[in-house]
């Protein structure tokens, strides 16, 4: 016996995104294509159930459109036997607006049930128990009115909750404790409300959210592929469902970008080392050592800033990238500290030494020889003094960036 679906949360349909309009409205059309995106997985892996953990829309008023978009996903599956079950959160308590038709199986009481999932043959092949918010906020846990296991065939749970563990008790978020999900014996805990993936073993998922809807949701967004057979552990498979992406990235070691097109490039290369797949909204911020770091500390900092995430979002086919500086500072002067009587002019001068002496090099490497090198380790002698000696320049400047003293910049 084996029982097959798709768990998904934390949608959050109509969220009030910021910016232009028309930013805004490719967002929450990308949310929406999201959540095809998940219909046509379940579709297509053939799933007996979707299993919706809470948070579908953001708001207790669910606009009319966005309901009718929902029914007609929903109703996708429907036509192909395809069970769904809802349990709501803390954004779409069952105090919300959001109507949907009866055979979609909607926990909207803190009081659990168990419903019996079939196949088209009409053969049982599991059992979901959920619970839902019935109110905006559950300080209480909804676990406590959920029944042991059904026999032996597969059973998961359907459940919004804070864990216990992570958050502490008495949040307003139904918190559980690991015990007590486990004490249930449950084949899978089909979970909500955390915004990014993870387990606690393979039998307790959170899926993350289908598609993020902040800066707090970085990172490939989708749902879990779930397969329990019998009483064995489950089957779990990650789908990248979501149509867009959330991306938040540092950018330091910059002190060669000497103008804005170094700069741009800079940027671009790290934008490109994300390998997005989707649209994505892009913060960078810019951080340490930067060659044109005058440019960035002048009144004009914001609109040169504002107008290379505008060239890149173009050249990067983005959604938006949007660049700040944070602690920027001008590169440090490798000579002028090289020639201090310090720890750090030794350090420099050692490494300066280390670049141009073969022996030096030889010794180094006779005494790394146990652990190798992570780059090179196959390499020649030879290969391996150029692997060194490339990376000396950058050795440099991480010493000074450490170790030099806090100096004020003219």
């Amino acid at each position: 016996m084996s029982f097959r679906f798709l768990h998904i949360a934390d949608l959050h349909l109509d969220a009030p995104f910021s910016g232009r309009a028309e930013l805004r409205q490719r967002l929450r059309a990308a949310q929406r294509e999201s959540l095809s995106a998940a219909v046509d997985a379940a579709l297509e892996h053939r799933v007996h159930a979707l299993m919706i953990a809470g948070d579908l829309v953001d708001q207790e008023s669910c606009a009319y459109d966005t309901a009718a978009f929902i029914r007609g996903q929903l109703a996708r599956l429907h036509r192909s036997g395809i069970a769904v079950f809802y349990a709501h959160g803390n954004h779409d308590p069952a105090s919300s607006a959001l109507d949907l038709p009866p055979w979609v199986e909607t926990f909207d009481s803190r009081y659990a049930r168990m419903v019996e999932v079939r196949d088209g043959a009409g053969q049982v092949v599991g059992a979901v128990v959920g619970a839902g918010f019935a109110r905006s906020q559950e300080y209480d846990s909804l676990v406590a009115s959920y029944p042991r296991r059904h026999g032996r065939i597969p059973t998961v749970g359907l459940m919004h909750t804070q864990l216990a563990e992570e958050a502490g008790r008495g949040t307003p978020y139904a918190p559980v404790s690991l015990a007590q999900l486990e004490a249930l014996q449950y084949d899978y805990w089909a979970l909500g409300h955390i915004h990014r993936r993870q387990s606690y073993g393979q039998h307790i998922q959170y899926s993350g959210c289908l598609c993020g809807a902040g800066y707090g949701d970085t990172g490939p967004q989708g749902g879990l592929l779930v397969e329990v057979a019998g009483q064995g552990t489950p089957s779990i498979r990650f789908l990248p469902l979501a149509r867009m992406q959330w991306e938040r990235e540092t950018l330091e070691g910059l002190a060669a970008c000497q103008d804005e097109g170094a700069l741009f490039d800079a940027a671009r290369a790290a934008i490109d080392r994300m390998k997005l797949t989707v649209p994505a909204m892009i913060q960078l911020t810019l951080k340490g050592e930067v060659g044109c770091w005058q440019m960035l500390s002048s009144p004009r900092s914001a609109s040169v800033l504002a107008d290379m995430g505008c060239r890149l979002t173009q050249a990067c086919h983005a959604l938006s990238v949007e660049l700040s500086a944070e602690d920027i500072c001008a590169p440090a002067q490798a000579e002028v500290y090289r020639q201090e009587v310090s720890l750090l002019g030794e350090m420099l001068h050692t490494l300066e030494l280390a670049g141009q002496d073969d022996g030096m090099l030889d010794q180094l490497l006779d005494a790394m020889e146990p652990l190798g090198l992570a780059g090179c380790q196959h390499g020649t002698r030879e290969q391996q003094r150029a692997y060194i000696r490339n990376l000396l320049p950058g050795l440099q400047q991480q010493a000074i960036a450490l170790m030099r003293r806090e100096e004020p910049q003219s």
